[in-house]
């Protein structure tokens, strides 16, 4: 049974599984669309969070991921999470902070 949580629920899932990247009218947003429709994959609704190429979010020594996290709020451990964001084809030194994480 798929668990669904509102977003003032507790993240249910640690770190997300992959990222979408590339350049812009790659075929980012059809591939987003092929991934979210999947049922075992999760996926925010906003495409695009520029998180990690947001310096903001890095300012501090400690990043606030539960900030990032609660974008996806119907996600749990058994999906594989997502996003897709094209500007992170760049080499963004903020991934290397978050763990492993796929770029596809």
């Amino acid at each position: 049974m798929q668990k669904f949580f509102n977003k003032s629920a507790a993240i249910k899932f640690g770190k997300l599984d992959f990222l979408v990247t590339g350049a812009q009218k790659s075929g980012t947003s059809a591939l987003s669309k092929y991934l979210k429709a999947h049922p075992n994959t999760c996926m925010p609704d906003k495409k695009e969070l520029h998180f990690f190429d947001n310096d903001k979010n890095f300012i501090k020594n400690k990043v606030d991921y539960e900030f990032y996290h609660k974008q996806f709020p119907e996600c749990d451990e058994s999906m594989r999470v997502g996003e897709a964001t094209p500007i992170l084809c760049i080499g963004i030194k903020a991934l290397s902070g978050y763990g492993n994480i796929t770029r596809i």
